[in-house]
């Protein structure tokens, strides 16, 4: 008989919070509950990419990931991204690994920022690029992902790099899905002040 009083009151108190609509707040018993919030909807890929597919004016050099994904992202030539590079090594040797400086600086000459927007490389099982693309929200954004020594760019749900030979992909079928993200850059337009 106690146990169906404790039970009758509990179903009492929590009716209401059930039907309330998901931004009240209620007061029980001098405690505030709070909602908890709507889970922001994904917005669904764009139809069309907004990566445009790499530019590689030389047919005969090969398409390596870091200037691939410059190029998909601002749309410039390969082979521009590339003398860009090798003038900030000052060495003339090729250009085939990148470090995160070099796009930097490649995109800065075209008139682009790169800014850290994630960093997983210190987390001991860092996320899949599967697992991070679902989280996106923001289909606008750009975004340059750092995959287990592998540049890659993403943008809408689309995906390019050396792989998919510049063309853009839908980010489902990326070839990279199952690899590790290490770090997250997002590419801005520069503003002049």
């Amino acid at each position: 008989m106690f146990l169906a009083f404790l039970l009758r009151g509990a179903a009492a108190r929590l009716f209401p919070w059930l039907n309330r609509s998901p931004k009240e707040t209620t007061v029980v018993a001098d405690v505030v509950v709070v909602a908890p919030p709507e889970p922001t909807r994904r917005r669904r890929a764009k139809r069309h990419s907004p990566l445009s597919q790499a530019k590689n004016s030389d047919p005969g050099s090969r398409m390596w990931c870091g200037p691939t994904t410059v190029s998909a992202t601002i749309g410039v030539d390969i082979v521009e991204v590339n003398a860009v590079i090798r003038r900030y090594r000052n060495d003339g040797s090729p250009v085939r690994g990148t470090t995160a400086n070099e796009l930097q600086v490649a995109l800065q000459h075209f008139g682009y920022d790169l800014r850290l927007a994630a960093d997983f490389s210190a987390n001991p099982l860092p996320p899949t690029f599967a697992t991070w693309e679902r989280a996106q929200i923001d289909m606008d954004a750009c975004f340059i992902v750092e995959v287990t020594d592998h540049w890659t760019a993403y943008r809408g749900g689309w995906f390019v790099d050396s792989f998919t030979r510049g063309v853009p992909t839908r980010a489902r079928e990326a070839p990279h899905r199952r690899k590790r993200v290490r770090r997250v850059y997002q590419v801005f337009k520069r503003t002049v002040a």
